[in-house]
């Protein structure tokens, strides 16, 4: 898997090469100038949609197959959903490979930030199930039709004077207090972290953006007797 940041690497490649049809993409294998005779274009296409079956417009669709051994190079292309959820996206396969995956990032809810995001590391997608396909034996369409997102996010409201002892009265909360995201079996999801200002709605009150799921929160801060402190905090980001 690739790291994010080259997601905007692949992004801008498709925006450059884009154009070209299908058949210039056999020309260029047949003369040799991309891979090995072994490798041949699929074209995989479809439609995301919500639980309500709604199509989602701006959705990041990610199209993963196993690492080509006689590749030049090998790119996971991403893009996003356009109008009516569709999607369609062309990778280099070989004769060896037997499946793909699909893996979507659903819509933020709006006025919101994330605290933590697998796509920006894509080594975190594995937490997620994404949609696996076929490879026919030869390259050509495949059209998976109306797909879910493989991973959805919901705010969560975290009022830290539930666990924090006189905690509106504690100085510099806001700006001193650190945050660490773990998951449930307590795998340390994000390093400690200074908490961004956007995410404070109020002296004690935290609104953060998650992936659904459930997660452990742990915030450090320093309190009253100047002793650093540190509480943890069990959650679930989920849609209602």
């Amino acid at each position: 898997m690739i790291h994010f940041n080259n997601i905007s690497v692949t992004l801008a490649m498709r925006k450059r090469f884009g154009t070209l049809s299908l058949a210039v993409h056999m020309a260029l294998f047949a003369m040799g100038a991309i891979g090995v005779d072994a490798q041949s274009i699929l074209i995989v296409r479809g439609k995301v949609v919500d639980d309500s079956e709604t199509w989602l417009k701006g959705a990041l669709v990610c199209l993963f197959v196993p690492p080509c051994k006689t590749c030049l190079d090998q790119i996971s292309p991403c893009m996003r959903s356009a109008e009516g959820g569709d999607f369609s996206l062309d990778v280099r396969v070989s004769k060896d490979d037997l499946k793909g995956t699909i893996y979507i990032e659903g819509p933020l809810p709006k006025g919101f930030r994330l605290i933590y995001n697998p796509f920006f590391q894509l080594a975190g997608l594995d937490r997620y199930k994404g949609t696996e396909f076929l490879i026919p034996d030869q390259g050509t369409v495949i059209d998976l039709q109306r797909i879910k997102p493989s991973v959805s996010y919901s705010s969560v409201t975290i009022d830290l004077s539930k666990y924090i002892e006189d905690a509106d009265t504690i100085p510099n909360l806001q700006q001193k207090a650190l945050f660490r995201l773990r998951d449930v079996n307590g795998r340390k999801i994000t390093d400690m972290q200074k908490i961004p200002a956007a995410y404070w709605t109020g002296p004690t009150t935290l609104n953060l953006v998650l992936p659904d799921g459930k997660w452990r929160v742990e915030v450090e801060f320093i309190g009253l007797k100047g002793k650093r402190e540190v509480v943890t905090i069990d959650l679930l980001a989920a849609h209602l």
